[in-house]
């Protein structure tokens, strides 16, 4: 955006050189966010410069506006692989000019609907840990899914990396504090990520979510080894109906087995809910502040059953192939605790009462 911008107005001064003199400053150019008036402003400019080397110097002396007292949250919008363009919404932190700074991905839970989540700005002082990662300094980017682009489905997880690299294009992104993480399904959605295309993050950190969520809903092949590439912090509560810590403490201890980095913390007396939050920032914080990415490693831990990879190492094709060596299925059983029954009523029938157009299958 801002440097297409740039390169424009180098060429066409290059190519055509100035023409008369006006006062238009680079710093009123490119802080200007409505695209009618930036336009309006780059002929103003081009006008007021003499020279290819006049527009470089303004370059380099210009420093992108800060948040100030308040900062922003900005809507914006990009193409999916599924041809949709998709909103979403993102935050610089005060402290915002030149040097690098780190992103961090924050995913909604809720994600089985058919509208896009929709963010306002008191998500920015009213939600737990929100201000408290605006604090340490760090972009916050708040993509939105929906049906058939959630977290875990091809369409959801390329748009998840097309944002980050749309983001990295616009802004001084520090590529070795990258950071993917949520709560409920945006937990489960980093699970995903951390199991199917972690290249890039430098940690994850699921708040009450579950790492089987990709492969029961979505019907990816999700592997825990592949856990061992990427450090996490990771949560569950003990009154949760849906992910409750003495269940899930099983699945954190098969991917501890398999390998995996994984800090895990279990708050009591709280749900499914973000109270407990409060609690367990500063060492969230401090986890993913000791957990910079590192250079390219020198050993790659992958299993898959579809196109994909790590770092230097991409899967192209997947064929069947006889087993070489040993092979262990890192795999749980869970019994759910939870009482499930129900009914599907008749929305058109206009009569008293409530008619029943079906019954909710219950499982052995």
């Amino acid at each position: 955006m801002k440097a297409i911008t740039l390169i424009a107005i180098a060429a066409a001064v290059f190519l055509f050189g100035s023409k008369a003199d006006a006062d238009v400053s680079m710093e009123n150019l490119l802080n200007t966010p409505e695209w009618e008036l930036e336009t309006q402003l780059v002929d103003e400019y081009i006008s007021s410069v003499s020279s290819v080397e006049q527009v470089l110097a303004d370059i380099e002396s210009w420093k992108p506006e800060s948040c100030a007292e308040n900062c922003q949250l900005i809507e914006d919008s990009l193409l999916y692989s599924d041809s949709v363009f998709r909103h979403f919404y993102y935050v610089l932190p005060e402290n915002y000019a030149s040097d690098p700074v780190p992103l961090l991905i924050y995913l909604h839970g809720g994600v089985s609907t058919s509208e896009l989540r929709t963010y306002l700005p008191e998500v920015l002082t009213e939600w737990f840990l929100i201000p408290r990662i605006l604090e340490e300094g760090m972009i916050i980017v708040f993509p939105c899914a929906q049906l058939d682009a959630v977290w875990w489905d091809t369409v959801g997880q390329d748009g998840i990396l097309r944002i980050v690299r749309e983001m990295k294009r616009c802004f001084n992104v520090d590529d070795s504090r990258v950071y993917v993480g949520g709560f409920s399904d945006g937990a489960s959605g980093s699970f995903s990520l951390a199991m199917l295309c972690p290249s890039g993050f430098a940690a994850y950190f699921p708040l009450s979510g579950h790492m089987g969520v990709a492969a029961e809903d979505g019907g990816r092949g999700t592997y825990l080894p592949n856990l061992v590439n990427t450090p996490g912090f990771a949560t569950n509560t003990d009154l949760d109906g849906l992910y409750p810590s003495n269940i899930m403490q099983y699945t954190i201890s098969l991917a501890r087995s398999a390998g995996a980095e994984l800090e895990y913390r279990t708050p009591e007396g709280f749900g499914h809910d973000v109270e407990y939050l409060p609690l367990i920032e500063d060492e969230l914080l401090e986890f993913l502040w000791v957990h910079p990415r590192g250079d390219l490693p020198e050993k790659v831990v992958w299993e898959a059953s579809e196109p994909g990879g790590c770092e230097w190492l991409f899967v192209d094709s997947i064929y069947n192939w006889p087993l070489i060596g040993e092979d262990f299925d890192y795999n749980q059983i869970l019994l759910s605790e939870r009482l499930v029954f129900g009914f599907y009523p008749d929305d058109d029938f206009e009569g008293p009462g409530v008619l029943i157009s079906g019954i909710v299958e219950g499982e052995d």
